[in-house]
């Protein structure tokens, strides 16, 4: 019963590995011993921005910080104790994951290594808590803000971790409060080094922001393989497609 609820958590909510995968702890892809599965791995990620006017437009395929590493989620809520909006990369299927010593990703940036242009290096700490960077556009298929979708995979997000609690529900935050204690935070659980409190009153403005900028009509999706903008079309659809 237990196994069935489980498997009813991770469809009702918005993560995007394989549906198959049965792992069950928040190391995706990769097990507690470091193994990879690729059923496991994550096909959509998350990041931050301070707000749309910092997307870069006359750059639409790497439009973000100009910092050589960017740092994701596997769910748009974990991204609300980092900064104010949240925005929505979807991988190119045959990208690979490395694993890579926890707090050590982003050192793969600096150096001209051709496979970090297919490269998803993983952050994870001993307790499984994973973080997912990237050193360039290359592994990236499509990206999008600000769009309808997003809103709704946030707020089903933030449903299941009422109902269920942030525990029950893989890849918000890592479960371990003896690590990450955090009494006002959402379920009591934070990230150590979160520049927000964490707290419900947080995520629940995350959400309210997406909704003021989804009123607004200004997202879309930026599509790499053409180089292209869109508002509307086939190609939002894709985008939120997870396989």
């Amino acid at each position: 019963m237990k196994k069935f609820i489980l498997l009813l958590l991770i469809a009702s909510t918005a993560l995007s590995y394989a549906k198959e995968c049965t792992l069950k702890w928040s190391g995706f892809p990769f097990d507690q011993n470091g193994n990879f599965l690729s059923e496991c791995k994550p096909r959509v990620l998350y990041s931050w921005i301070d707000s749309i006017d910092t997307i870069n437009k006359k750059d639409y395929k790497w439009p973000f910080r100009r910092k050589k590493a960017i740092f994701f989620h596997r769910t748009p809520l974990a991204t609300s104790i980092y900064g104010d909006f949240s925005y929505r990369v979807k991988l190119k299927e045959n990208v690979r994951y490395k694993l890579v010593p926890w707090n050590e990703a982003h050192y793969k940036c600096l150096y001209p290594e051709e496979e970090k242009k297919y490269t998803v290096y993983v952050n994870q700490d001993k307790n499984g808590f994973s973080e997912y960077v990237l050193c360039s556009s290359g592994p990236v298929e499509s990206w999008s803000f600000g769009l309808k979708a997003h809103l709704k995979e946030m707020k089903n997000e933030f449903s299941s971790i009422k109902k269920y609690g942030a525990k029950n529900v893989d890849g918000f935050l890592n479960p371990n409060k003896s690590k990450y204690a955090c009494d006002s935070c959402f379920q009591g659980y934070s990230i150590h080094d979160a520049r927000n409190d964490g707290s419900e009153d947080t995520i629940l403005k995350s959400i309210e922001r997406m909704e003021r900028v989804v009123g607004q009509e200004v997202g879309g999706v930026y599509d790499l393989s053409d180089g292209k903008f869109y508002t509307s079309g086939v190609k939002l659809g894709e985008h939120f497609q997870s396989k």
